[in-house]
Parts: C-alpha cells; sequence; structure tokens
C-alpha cells in the first residue's frame, strides 16, 4: 500500500501519534517503529508521512503556534 492510499485523515492521525510518542520521550526511531507497528505500516511509510505532516505544520504542530520568523540569531555568519 502506498501512503497516498491513506486517506489524509488517517495519515494526520499517525502524525499525531508519532508525535505524542516523541513528546512523551521516545526517540526518533523508536517512536517510528511504535508507530509503524500500531498502524502496520513500514518505516518508509512512517517517515513519508512524518515528512508530509512537517511540511504541512499538521496538528499538533499548528496548533497555538506562531509561524517561525528568522531572527538575527538564527543567521550563521559566513567565515
Amino acid at each position: 500500500m502506498e501512503v497516498n492510499d491513506l486517506p489524509e485523515s488517517a495519515r494526520k492521525e499517525i502524525f499525531e501519534k508519532l508525535v505524542a510518542a516523541q513528546d512523551a520521550n521516545m526517540s526518533v526511531p523508536q517512536s517510528r517503529r511504535y508507530v509503524a507497528d500500531q498502524f502496520g505500516i513500514n518505516l518508509r511509510q512512517v517517515q513519508q508521512i512524518e515528512r508530509e505532516g512537517l511540511d504541512r505544520l499538521w496538528p499538533p504542530l499548528s496548533d497555538d503556534q506562531p509561524p517561525h520568523t528568522e531572527t538575527p540569531s538564527d543567521q550563521t555568519e559566513a567565515a
């Protein structure tokens, strides 16, 4: 099954569970394995959903968070 075969609502649920697992102090690799096992998908699919969620700022990332704006302290000086 391809990731795009999953409805967006299912992909968002998977992403939310992934973020929640990481917020609960699970490492990134552990959280990916956990979510893959929980939803019966493979790690590649989890990573694709993770990327899509990050790119689209899916909840919980979009909940009450202002968009990031670059500040001078974010910039690195060229040596």
